[in-house]
């Protein structure tokens, strides 16, 4: 009856795997076979003794057991093997899906080994062209290298060009100033068709001096009384500072529109020179302001052109002594001159508390012209 457990046990378990249901079979085969061979055995038995009681018995339970493993069979084959189909159908599905997905990785396998061979194609031409652009940028580096020591070259060279030409141009410049403290050279310049070009040229080397030196701080970070670029600055300028101590040059320098626009210059220059470093070129800037303001045309003109106050008000505390007293008479004259209206405008562009700090420092001509200012100021108060 052991059979019978074994049946049972595989109706009862749905969950059974394929190698189970072969194992099953296998099992069924061997009974089989015993059967059968018990049959044999029984029928040998049989013929050669017939009168054995039991063999009718012995076949009747044979033909049961028979009958129980047909029903576990069919059992077997109604409830097992639609299962083990469906596995197999399943399995053939999941395969199919496999395949599939196979079929699907080699084409993008295949699509991929077709992209990465191009990349390679298209890497090995980048390398090329990456080498190609290492050795121009070996050359483009020699050749900065090369240019780098003949521009070198070039600046040495325009260095001394430049140094030999400021050092001429302050020659000239200073010979020139000497020159015109003779009244008889300055007729000649005057009468001299070139002048004008002269006073061109001083504006733009005033200009070029200031754009050169006024720094962020609006000081100027001028070079030295002695130096080249210093002599050069102060030769021109007192060239037009002794022009204009006569009445001729004043007359040129206000009627023409090359002088009005040194004289411009000069106005703006001196709102920005530093004291006391500066000191050399603000002496000869207020003598050549001085010698127009007491023209009326001059005084006219600097009203026009307006700043004046501010420019000479805005340095006038540390300046040297001479510079002081150029910077006083220039603002005494401008307040005791100009119309009433001007002056009130005026007034708040001119120092009084330092004009006051000069009369309780200074004493003499210094301490006059600053109280002579004050008065003329508290007039129009």
């Amino acid at each position: 009856m052991s059979m019978g457990a074994k049946i049972e046990c595989q109706h009862s378990s749905e969950g059974m795997i394929m190698d189970d249901d072969v194992i099953l079979f296998n099992d069924i085969s061997k009974t089989l076979s015993t059967i059968t061979s018990n049959l044999s055995l029984i029928s040998k038995c049989a013929a050669e003794n017939p009168q054995l009681e039991d063999l009718e018995k012995e076949i009747k339970q044979l033909d049961n057991e028979t009958q129980a493993i047909k029903n576990g069979v069919l059992e077997i084959i109604e409830v097992c093997l639609p299962k083990v189909d469906s596995g197999i159908h399943h399995i053939q599905s999941e395969l199919k899906s496999t395949e599939i997905s196979m079929t699907q990785a080699i084409r993008t396998s295949k699509k991929y080994s077709a992209e990465t061979q191009a990349l390679r194609e298209e890497a090995k031409v980048l390398k090329s062209q990456f080498s190609s652009q290492e050795n121009l940028i070996s050359s483009l580096k020699k050749d900065i290298i090369r240019k780098n020591e003949q521009l070198k070259i070039l600046q040495d060279q325009l260095a001394q060009e430049r140094n030999m030409c400021t050092s001429i141009g302050s020659t000239l410049a200073c010979m020139l100033w000497r020159a015109c403290r003779e009244s008889e050279v300055v007729t000649s310049m005057l009468s001299w068709y070139k002048f004008p070009e002269f006073l061109k040229i001083a504006t733009g080397t005033l200009e070029s001096f200031n754009n050169t030196y006024i720094i962020d701080s609006n000081e100027m970070a001028i070079p030295i009384a002695g130096s080249e670029e210093g002599h050069f600055v102060a030769g021109m300028i007192g060239t037009v500072t002794n022009m204009s101590a006569s009445p001729s040059g004043r007359e040129i320098l206000l009627g023409s529109e090359s002088g009005q626009q040194l004289l411009a210059c000069i106005v703006e220059t001196l709102a920005f020179i530093p004291s006391p470093r500066g000191d050399y070129l603000r002496r000869l800037l207020l003598m050549t302001v001085y010698n127009i303001i007491i023209e009326e045309a001059g005084l006219e003109f600097l009203l026009k052109l307006g700043g004046l106050p501010l420019a000479l008000g805005k340095k006038i505390m540390g300046q040297e002594e001479e510079c002081l007293t150029l910077s006083l008479h220039i603002l005494a004259l401008y307040s005791s001159s100009v119309p009433l209206q001007t002056l009130k405008q005026a007034f708040k562009q001119i120092p009084v508390e330092d004009l006051k700090k000069i009369t309780i420092a200074e004493q003499g001509q210094n301490c006059m012209l600053a109280k002579e200012i004050l008065q003329n100021l508290q007039n129009v108060a």
